[in-house]
């Protein structure tokens, strides 16, 4: 122990330093945390902030279901529209679609296309 003492006193004085110097910088911070012009000190001391956050929470947990439902009607009607374009204009009237999505073959010209098809 007496021929390392030196060494651990070094250790624990440098370790004293580094936890005084951790232990300003949290005083300092929590200073500015808590002033009496901080965000968190009106979160503290106001309960209606915190009420308005908890009553955006609630409803933003019950609207969800409803963007769900918005979302997959969004996603039959793009559908529906892939396949009947003419549903949006009066085109359909002249050139009806068959509502099967087009082969990427069906716009080439026949010199084009591959044998067979």
């Amino acid at each position: 122990m007496a021929q390392r003492s030196e060494s651990v006193m070094r250790n624990l004085d440098e370790g004293a330093t580094k936890l005084n110097s951790t232990l300003t910088d949290a005083q300092g911070f929590l200073k500015v945390l808590t002033g009496s012009e901080g965000t968190f000190r009106r979160f503290l001391d106001d309960p209606a902030l915190y009420n308005n956050l908890a009553e955006a929470a609630c409803m933003l947990v019950r609207i969800m279901p409803r963007v769900d439902r918005a979302l997959r009607d969004v996603e039959v009607f793009a559908d529906k529209i892939a396949r009947h374009p003419e549903s949006l204009g009066v085109g359909g009237a002249i050139s009806p679609s068959s509502g099967l999505k087009e082969s990427p073959f069906s716009q080439q010209p026949s010199w084009v296309r591959p044998v067979g098809h």
